[in-house]
């Protein structure tokens, strides 16, 4: 086999794998889920230990105020869990991440934290009807 040959094959391959990695965005709101998930994990383990330290009290005020700190830090936590997507959002605005559209148009994904449904709730079709939105059940 030629050099040239082996270069071009090399180049290929190049361009495969860098066609399969995930543009930035992407891969922060990635990341973005995971830390939000394991604060709210900890979160969680944190309001366990408080509810069986208070179930297992037994009227001793040392226990109690235990178990007290243990829900505060509990609520701190999810607290931080929420604030998540807007500390994310912050991050991303200091770092340009998300604010380039390329092609001149809106991005379906919202970047600033916003849930998918707020994104469709301000969807207007392309026809330029109202969108319809199901109201409750039961209307």
């Amino acid at each position: 086999m030629s050099t040239a040959y082996q270069l071009t094959e090399h180049l290929a391959a190049s361009t495969d794998v860098l066609a399969a990695v995930k543009p930035l965005p992407d891969i922060i709101d990635a990341i973005q889920t995971w830390v939000m998930n394991l604060i709210f994990a900890v979160a969680s383990v944190f309001a366990t230990i408080g509810a069986a330290y208070y179930t297992m009290a037994g009227g001793d005020p040392a226990k109690i105020e235990k178990s007290k700190e243990h829900f505060k830090s509990a609520l701190k936590g999810y607290a931080l869990a929420l604030l998540t997507p807007i500390i994310f959002g912050i991050l991303n605005s200091i770092l340009g991440v998300g604010a380039d559209d390329s092609d001149g148009g809106s991005t379906d994904r919202p970047s600033n934290g916003m849930s998918a449904v707020v994104a469709l709730q301000t969807h207007t079709p392309a026809s330029g009807a109202a969108a319809v939105m199901p109201g409750p059940i039961g209307r």
